[in-house]
This record gives structure tokens, sequence and C-alpha cells, in this order.
């Protein structure tokens, strides 16, 4: 078929052989596939899974795989594979800033990660850091318990805002984005999510006790599938959120284990040299077959068109 069509029918000056041709379509084909996963998990809660390990040409690379729920149903795509310098936990997290900076995804969203092999990731606790967060748990827990608290709370942030303001530490414009931040937010909202969880969970287990839809059920994924068939998701959105999250929780690193599976077929004894770049595509396009399957190859054609300028 390659000989039929490319080697035969082609113009003498579009055979589309040459190393760099085929290096852009690989890269066209991988620009779409990152795009349709990214899109789907763009305004999602998503885990992350982790696992580095030297290669057949002894670099250190970092495979990186994220996931995402849609239609009730988790799913995992892998997404970059990473040449560190080394596998300290600060190389690790500067690569996975910058793969986040480069997709636009944002930190806010992630809800759970698994490091297979990075055992240097636990390391020991941070006592600043614990304190903090103990502080942060305390302080909402008592100021959002009480509405005079939460009242007393407000008024003291005003008599500071207005004397930082009167000395000239802020500007009038820094108070602007002050007063949309604080505690005051932070206990409110979250106590107004927490009473409305209470009482959609009531409503959802009186629900669930009387409707025959719900039987036999085989997991949380099953669950999560059936609210959306049902359009119980909109009847009990958070409900549905704490499900969403229960599942982006990451219990076993498997699609990790088969991206190195994978990795040994593109990168092996004869292709030792291959360059970090041309790797990585090669494995997305490989292991991302099924995304690949349904992009239209207009689509990737007009992406390898738009890459540079061609004869």
């Amino acid at each position: 078929m390659i000989k039929a069509i490319t080697l035969t029918n082609a113009p003498e000056n579009l055979k589309l052989t040459s190393p760099r041709v085929q290096k852009d379509i690989v890269s066209a084909i991988v620009s779409e596939c990152l795009h349709v996963i990214f899109e789907n998990v763009r305004d999602s809660f998503f885990p992350i899974l982790v696992n580095e390990s030297r290669d057949i040409s002894v670099k250190e690379q970092m495979l990186v795989v994220i996931g995402y729920v849609k239609s009730g149903c988790i799913l995992e795509h892998f997404i970059s594979v990473i040449h560190v310098l080394n596998t300290t936990a600060a190389s690790l997290k500067a690569a996975i800033n910058q793969l986040f900076s480069t997709h636009s995804l944002s930190i806010s969203n992630l809800r759970g990660q698994g490091y297979d092999g990075a055992s240097n990731i636990c390391g020991t606790k941070n006592s600043k850091i614990e304190t903090f967060f103990t502080t942060v748990h305390r302080l909402v827990n008592i100021v959002g318990g009480s509405t005079k608290r939460s009242d007393l709370n407000r008024e003291n942030q005003r008599k500071k805002i207005l004397e930082s303001l009167s000395v000239g530490e802020i500007s009038s414009e820094q108070v602007d984005v002050i007063e949309m931040i604080a505690i005051d937010t932070i206990s409110t909202g979250k106590r107004a999510d927490i009473l409305e969880l209470d009482d959609q969970l009531d409503m959802y287990i009186l629900d669930m006790h009387t409707s025959e839809d719900f039987e036999e059920l085989q997991g949380i994924s099953d669950l999560a599938q059936k609210l959306i068939v049902k359009n119980k998701h909109e009847v009990y959105p958070l409900v549905y959120k704490l499900v969403t999250l229960t599942l982006v929780l990451p219990v076993a690193t498997a699609p990790i284990e088969r991206a190195f599976s994978a990795m040994t077929y593109i990168k092996n004894c004869l292709r030792n040299r291959i360059e970090d770049q041309w790797l990585n595509d090669s494995l997305i396009v490989y292991i991302e077959k099924d995304v690949f399957d349904k992009i239209e190859n207009d689509v990737i054609m007009e992406c390898y068109q738009s890459m540079r300028t061609r004869r």
C-alpha cells in the first residue's frame, strides 16, 4: 500500500519519506491527540501518575499519565515522557510544573498523585508547613462554626485594611483584591457547601433505597455511570462531585507500567540514540492509538501544513 500510493503515485517531490517530514507528521498527530485529551481534562478534577526509570540508553526518563472522569467513567491517558537529569523530588516537581504550564493545566484541579518508584517524593515532613496547615484547619473550624466569630473576624479584617491603607502600605486597588479573599469567603462558602451536601446526601440515600435502577451495581464507577444515565448527577450535583473525587484518586500505577513496556518497543537496542522529542511523540501515538483513530485525517493535515512553510 505504501509503495503503491507514496512511492509510485505521488509526485517526485512529494514522497513524504524524509526523516524530517515523518517527524513533522507524527508531531502533528501528537498535537491533535493531546488537544483532544486536554480539552476533556480542562475544567475537570484530574490525577497524575508518575514513574521514572533509566531507558536503554541510560537516560533518566519520567513518564506521566493523566486521568479524568467522563460520563461517569475514569479515563487515563499517557501524555509525556520527559528526560530529567535526576530523580530527586525537586527535579520531578520542576518537570511536572513545566508540563502543566505548557498545556495550561490548573494545579488547583489536581486531586490525586501517584509515584511508583519515586520513593524520595515522600521525604520528611516539613514542620513549618505542617504547623501552617494545622493552624489554617483550626482557624477555619473556629471561625466558620460561629456566625458571631465570622462577624468579628470581618470587622477585625476591615480595621486592618483601613489602617494599612491610611499609612500607605497598600493601595486602593489592592483593597479591591483583598475584599475578594480571606477567611470570610472560605468559612461561609465551605459551610454552605457542607450544609447543602448534607441535605443532598439525605435525599440521595432515600432515593437510592427506593429505586430499582441502582440495584446490583458493581462499584463506584458503575454508580457514577448510572447517575449520568438517570440524570441524577443534576439532581445531586455535590454527591456526584464526591463520587467523581473518589474515582480520580489513583489506587494503582498500571498505566505507567504499560507505558514503560511500550517504551521497550520504541527505544530498543537498535534505536537507543532516538532523540527525546521523537521518543515522546512516537510513544504517544503508539499508546494513545484509540484517540488517534478518532481524529480526522483533514485535521492532522491542516496541523501539519501550518507547522512550517513548504514547497
